[in-house]
């Protein structure tokens, strides 16, 4: 059994709820950096969010990013696309930005979070405590138990706040989750219009679908191609990742990359599926 001392940890005057009893000891995710990389992510989906619904597309200067901030967002960019080769482009700025940036803005421009955070007091202790927390290299030990369980507590409040935040602000009652976007490794994307784009036989593209479910629940996707007489595919599973090497049997216009899209909840939007997209590419031969 935990120590009552141990279940509830008072930071200033906020009270948070770290663990709850567990028959095998802690309750604690095994690899507490999933926790925070996933609010991390969290932070900046609202972060965009919210500046882009007040601000458009120039929030970062509505909201008094310096231009050092945003160069060196840029940089962080031009190392990851580096390191990950001809991987999936990330376009969105504010996904290269550190955890202290975010919590910058967040609480510089308060008014525009309140709604989504509700109490600045308790959400400038959890900030400021899960920066101290996410490099303890910085302070030369390994992170305790308790430490640990702190990060998922308080991780897991923030990504609920931005989850009911998010689901009330798109449709009050909102049921069926959604996608946000997919795009290839071309720089093409779902609902971009304009001419199809051209690829010929032998070409791999990757593609990444981002979904949101208005629960916070685990989504899976279906891969397909078309056309082809044994068209690569993946069926469903929660990788929103997917390869495609175009085969000889692909030569077409239009030729489709097919993604669909499922939360766990029934009945779903549409059939099987929650929703589907598709790009349409026009496939050439191989070239010589």
């Amino acid at each position: 059994m935990i120590p009552v001392a141990l279940r509830h940890i008072m930071l200033r005057r906020c009270t948070i709820i770290i663990v709850r009893p567990h028959t095998s000891g802690w309750g604690i995710v095994q690899d507490y950096t999933d926790d925070l990389a996933a609010v991390e992510n969290a932070l900046r989906r609202i972060v965009d969010r919210v500046g882009r619904d007040l601000h458009g597309a120039e929030w970062a200067a509505a909201f008094g990013i310096s231009p050092s901030v945003l160069d060196r967002w840029r940089r962080n960019q031009a190392r990851e696309l580096d390191r990950r080769g001809a991987g999936i482009a990330e376009d969105r700025l504010i996904y290269f930005s550190d955890f202290g940036d975010l919590e910058q803005i967040i609480l510089g421009q308060w008014a525009s979070f309140e709604p989504v955070f509700l109490d600045r007091e308790r959400t400038a202790v959890y900030l400021r405590k899960l920066r101290e927390l996410r490099n303890p290299d910085a302070h030369r030990r390994a992170l305790t138990a308790t430490e640990k369980a702190l990060i998922t507590g308080m991780a897991g409040e923030l990504r609920t706040q931005v989850t009911r935040y998010l689901s009330q602000r798109d449709t009050p009652d909102e049921f069926f989750p959604r996608l946000d976007s997919l795009r290839d490794n071309l720089g093409n994307a779902f609902g971009h219009g304009g001419r199809r784009p051209v690829i010929r036989v032998g070409d791999v593209l990757e593609f990444v679908a981002e979904g949101w479910d208005p629960e916070g629940a685990q989504l899976e996707y279906h891969w397909t191609t078309s056309p082809g007489a044994t068209p690569p595919m993946q069926d469903w599973s929660p990788l929103n990742r997917f390869v495609w090497e175009v085969r000889p049997d692909q030569v077409a216009n239009p030729a489709w990359l097919n993604c669909a899209m499922r939360g766990p909840r029934e009945p779903h939007a549409e059939g099987t599926r929650d929703v589907g997209w598709s790009i349409a590419y026009t496939v050439l031969p191989r070239r010589g």
